[in-house]
């Protein structure tokens, strides 16, 4: 899958924009999410793969995670946060890939490709 339709959910509006962009610029669709409340049914959503801020305000991207597979949208996770973070064994098995957003847009997109391909 050359090109994967990404969902963005980081309640951080510059940066999801900035990622946007970037993402456009390879040839990626996306689509970006600031507000939980803005998510809707995760039924309804058709992507290949999603970036997932860890530092969501009401809740961590992993238990957003959570959320979304139980109701079946178990499609590959690339988690981002501001710090170093470490999988304890508790994470959902889809989250695939953990990115400090310090490393940049490229490295970011760079795990969306490599994990949207399988």
């Amino acid at each position: 899958m050359k090109n994967p339709r990404i969902l963005i959910v980081d309640d951080d509006i510059v940066f999801t924009q900035i990622l946007s962009r970037a993402a456009m610029r390879r040839g990626m669709q996306s689509r970006l999410v600031t507000n939980l409340s803005d998510v809707g049914h995760p039924t309804s959503w058709d992507f290949d793969v999603a970036v997932v801020d860890y530092d969501l305000r009401i809740v961590s991207g992993v238990e957003f995670t959570d959320y979304m597979n139980h109701f079946g949208a178990g499609f590959p996770i690339v988690l981002i946060s501001v710090r170093e973070r470490e999988n304890d064994g508790s994470w959902p098995t889809n989250i695939r890939s953990f990115v400090c957003k310090e490393r940049g847009n490229d490295a970011i997109l760079a795990e969306v490709e490599k994990v949207g391909c399988h």
